[in-house]
C-alpha cells in the first residue's frame, strides 16, 4: 500500500469519527511536528520566502526581519508557531469539507500547504508587532517590562481584565483564530497548561501570545 492509499484509509476513518478524538490529535501533532522543523529550516536559509512566492502568498524581504529571524531562535518558533497554530483550524475545516484530494498530494503535502498560505499573515503580524515596539520603545514599554509580570497575572490578562461580558465579547470578535480560541479558552477559566496542551506548544508560547493579545485589548480601550 503506498503512502497515498495509506492517507486515503485514514482520512475515511477520522471522516467516520467526525474528524474529532485521539486520532486527529495524533494526526495533527504529527504534523505540527513536521511541519515546525521544516518551517524552522526554511526561515533560517531563506528558502521560507521562495515557498511563499511560488505558493502565491509572498511576503516582503525585509533585511532586520530576515537578520532578526536567522539570529533568535525564540523570535523564529514564536513565527513558525503562529503559522502552524493557524493553519490546524484551517486543515481541519478543510478536511470536513471535503478539499483534500489524494491523487494531489499527502495529507503532510496539504498540511504544510495550509501552514505555507497561513505563513504570509504570521509574517506580517511579525513585522507589524516590531514596527509597534520601534514606536512605544520611547515610552519606556518593552518586551522586558511585560516579561515582569507574574503568572497569575498573566493567565488572566485576556480575560478577567476585560470589564464586563459584552466587552470580552466585543474584543473575542476582534481576533482570528487561532487567538480567538485561545482568548474563549482564558476567558472560560483554562489554565495556560490546558491551553499549551490543545494547542501542542509550549506554556511559555501561549504566554507570549496572551501579551500580544493583551496589547490588542489596549488598544482597543478594552482594558
Amino acid at each position: 500500500m503506498n503512502y497515498r492509499e495509506a492517507d486515503r484509509k485514514l482520512y475515511e476513518h477520522l471522516q467516520r469519527r467526525g474528524f474529532q478524538g485521539r486520532e486527529q490529535d495524533a494526526l495533527e501533532a504529527r504534523l505540527f511536528e513536521y511541519s515546525w522543523s521544516l518551517l524552522m529550516s526554511w526561515v533560517v536559509t531563506g528558502e521560507i520566502y521562495k515557498r511563499a512566492r511560488d505558493f502565491g502568498r509572498p511576503v516582503p524581504m525585509d533585511a532586520e526581519i530576515s537578520q532578526l529571524l536567522q539570529n533568535d531562535h525564540v523570535a523564529r518558533s514564536d513565527l513558525v508557531q503562529d503559522a502552524l497554530l493557524a493553519a490546524l483550524p484551517l486543515f481541519r475545516k478543510s478536511l470536513e469539507a471535503g478539499k483534500w484530494d489524494a491523487e494531489r498530494g499527502s495529507l503532510t503535502t496539504y498540511f504544510l500547504g495550509a501552514s505555507l498560505l497561513c505563513f504570509s499573515n504570521a509574517y506580517r503580524g511579525l513585522a507589524r508587532r516590531l514596527s509597534s515596539r520601534d514606536r512605544e520603545a520611547p515610552m519606556g514599554v518593552t518586551p522586558e517590562d511585560l516579561a515582569l509580570l507574574d503568572e497569575d497575572q498573566i493567565e488572566g490578562e485576556v480575560g478577567a481584565s476585560v470589564v464586563d461580558r459584552e466587552a470580552a465579547q466585543h474584543f473575542l470578535l476582534m481576533l482570528k483564530s487561532p487567538d480567538r480560541e485561545v482568548a474563549q479558552m482564558v476567558y472560560d477559566g483554562a489554565p495556560i497548561s490546558e491551553i499549551a496542551h490543545r494547542f501542542r506548544v509550549t506554556p511559555d508560547a501561549i504566554r507570549r501570545r496572551l501579551r500580544r493579545m493583551k496589547d490588542t485589548a489596549t488598544a482597543a480601550d478594552l482594558v
